[in-house]
This record gives C-alpha cells, sequence and structure tokens, in this order.
C-alpha cells in the first residue's frame, strides 16, 4: 500500500471518492485551498484534474440557480476620474478612457483572468487561488498603443486558453492578429487583416470572442466580427436590423442572460438593447425589462500581481473584494460590458506544473519555519 492509499484509509475511513468529492465542491474556493492541508490524499485528490473540473462545473451550476441576481461579473479598479457626464468612473470598462488606464483586464474565462499592464506585457491569473503567471511578450517594434485590442479564452477542443492580441505598427499597416496558447506559451500571428478594432476588449460568447472594427476599404462602415476559438476562424455577424439601430461610438457588446448583447448608450436611461439567442437573429428588448443585479467582483491594482519565485501570491495579497453589486442604473453598460465571472481552482500553469510549485512553496515554507 503507498502512502496516499495509507493516508487515504486513515483519514476518509474508506469513503468513497465520489462522496468526497461531492461534500468538498460545495465549499467556497478558499475553504476547498485550506482542505488541501489534511493530508497528502487530499491536496493530491483536490490538485487533480478531475476534482478541478468538477467543481468548476459546480460552479456554473450553482451561479446559474440564484435567485433576482444575474451573473458574476469582474471589473479593474482605477483611479477615479470624471467624465463628460459628471459621473465618477471607478471601473476598468471598454470605452473611450482606454488609452489613458495604465492596466487592463483583457477577459476572463472559467475563472481565469487575463491582465495587461501596459501593451505588451500580459499575465494570466487566478484571483481565488492567487495563482499569477507571466507570459512571453508579444513579437515585433513598437506599435501604435491605439490600434491594440485584446480577447481571452477557452478552446474546449485542445482543452487550452487562448490570448488574443491585435496591433498595427502604422496607421497605414495592416492589422496583425496574434494568437498565444497557455501550453505553448509562444505568439503566433494568424491573420493580417484590413480592420481597425473599435472595440479594445473582445467578448466571449459561445467559444467566440467578439469586436466591433471599421472596415478599411470603406469609410465609416463598422462591422461585428468573431473569431471561433477552437477553428481560428473569422466571421461577420449581422447586426440588428431593426430602424431604430445604427451603429455609433457609444455601441458596447456585451453579455446578458449568456447571449451576446449590443447596447446602445444614450444621455439618459433607459438604453437600447438587442440580444442574440443562440445563433438566430437580433431581438430587441423592452425598455421595462429590468436587468437583474450582478455581482462585481472588484480586481485590485497592478502592483497585486508581482508573484513570489513560485509563481504564488503573498498570503496578505488579495486580488479582489468580493460580492460587490452593480447597484445604478447609471452602470448598465458596465454592468453588461464587463467579463463574466466564476471562481475556481483552474490554474493558469496547468496541473502538472501547479502540483510542482505545490510542493516548491511546501519545502520553502517547512524551511522557513525551521529556520524559525
Amino acid at each position: 500500500m503507498s502512502l496516499l492509499e495509507s493516508e487515504k484509509t486513515n483519514n476518509n475511513n474508506n469513503i468513497p471518492d465520489d462522496i468526497i468529492e461531492q461534500i468538498i465542491i460545495r465549499l467556497d474556493v478558499k475553504d476547498i485551498i485550506r482542505c488541501k492541508s489534511v493530508c497528502k490524499w487530499w491536496k493530491s485528490f483536490i490538485s487533480g484534474p478531475r476534482f478541478v473540473k468538477s467543481q468548476l462545473d459546480h460552479s456554473y451550476k450553482e451561479d446559474a440557480k440564484t435567485n433576482g441576481s444575474g451573473h458574476r461579473r469582474i471589473v479593474m479598479t482605477r483611479l477615479s476620474y470624471i467624465d463628460s457626464l459628471f459621473r465618477n468612473c471607478l471601473h476598468e470598462v471598454d470605452d473611450y478612457t482606454f488609452d489613458f488606464q495604465v492596466c487592463h483586464l483583457a477577459g476572463s474565462s472559467n475563472g481565469l483572468v487575463c491582465i495587461c499592464p501596459d501593451s505588451r506585457r500580459v499575465f494570466v491569473t487566478n484571483p481565488s487561488t492567487r495563482e499569477v503567471r507571466k507570459l512571453t511578450d508579444p513579437p515585433g517594434t513598437s506599435c501604435l498603443s491605439s490600434s491594440v485590442s485584446w480577447g481571452f479564452g477557452y478552446d474546449p477542443s485542445t482543452d487550452d486558453y487562448k490570448v488574443i492580441r491585435t496591433s498595427r505598427p502604422d496607421i497605414d499597416a495592416l492589422q496583425c492578429f496574434q494568437v498565444l496558447t497557455l501550453k505553448s506559451n509562444a505568439w503566433k500571428c494568424v491573420a493580417h487583416l484590413s480592420y481597425r478594432f473599435v472595440s479594445r476588449i473582445g467578448t466571449l460568447c459561445n467559444g467566440a470572442l467578439h469586436w466591433f472594427v471599421e472596415d478599411d476599404a470603406q469609410y465609416n462602415k463598422y462591422l461585428l466580427v468573431s473569431f471561433c476559438l477552437t477553428q481560428q476562424t473569422f466571421k461577420v455577424i449581422p447586426q440588428p436590423k431593426d430602424a431604430g439601430y445604427r451603429f455609433t461610438h457609444d455601441t458596447k457588446l456585451g453579455i446578458f442572460k449568456g447571449c451576446l448583447c449590443i447596447l446602445r448608450l444614450g444621455k439618459h436611461p433607459p438604453f437600447h438593447r438587442w440580444v442574440m439567442p443562440s445563433d438566430k437573429s437580433w431581438e430587441k428588448m423592452p425598455h421595462n425589462e429590468r436587468l437583474q443585479l450582478d455581482s462585481a467582483h472588484y480586481l485590485e491594482s497592478f502592483d497585486h500581481y508581482i508573484a513570489d519565485k513560485n509563481d504564488y501570491l503573498a498570503p496578505h495579497k488579495s486580488l479582489f473584494r468580493h460580492g460587490i453589486p452593480f447597484s445604478s442604473v447609471d452602470w448598465e453598460y458596465v454592468n453588461i460590458n464587463t467579463p463574466v465571472f466564476v471562481q475556481s481552482l483552474v490554474s493558469p500553469h496547468g496541473s502538472l506544473k501547479r502540483k510542482m510549485l505545490e510542493n516548491i512553496a511546501s519545502r520553502n515554507h517547512k524551511l522557513l519555519k525551521e529556520d524559525a
């Protein structure tokens, strides 16, 4: 009998693995992480890919069962400023202040969050587990900062996550569309596009990222394009044919009840909203349909993402504040425009390297205790 099997027998009294799993996955992520300290078997079991997937599936199901509230969202905190409507803005959103901010949230998928402190550096973190991974810097020379757009999402066909970066070196060049996978940690230019990306952050929905773009070949022609993460193909999606619809720079993409949504802002609410259920045609939402109150997780400033040599954050560094709701209708566009988030145990390093890092961190912790 191995050491892990012996510990399992001594600590669990031969309780079946699936029963243990169903008990633990109902705990909050921070409590699940504490359970790793029970014994080596629990640590190995909880860190395994089967449990990580089960916990993620459970989190999605629980979030879907919320009564009276909408999605969990994740937003980047930023220094407040006063916009043209004299509103105090505290959240990083895909708006006209994008280039004036020093750190951007490029997207969220399965509990992982992509952070871009500038046009070249990229980090992927799990705020729940406090793991941080710095990715390879994109290749190439300097580019126009106003041309850089981002995206982040999960590809189920390869069980991998992809970071998207678009840029152009000068105003007359084509847009270089680059893709990085977490498993390879290498950038690859998959296309050169004659588009100017109006949306700076891709909206993830049904396995594809979506942006508004302007066609270089035809002035003032705006398209809605999607990029399928699995097939790595582009598609132009028809926009609403409603007589009241017209693209302006106040037109934003987002997610509403799991569907792609277009929100057109005005000086005063209510705003105009269109929703696309699955791949069907656009449906305009009535003005009297109120949005559910979403729960926001606020990411901290960039200095919280500097990991130690083991790629884990110091215990006192919390990456976000939980459960703060959007409470004002003025923030309806922030509500829809920000990424959906779920708490998970998914590691930005992958399961094998995660176990190696945990073992290194555990040994270092023991050495520190012995020295003390």
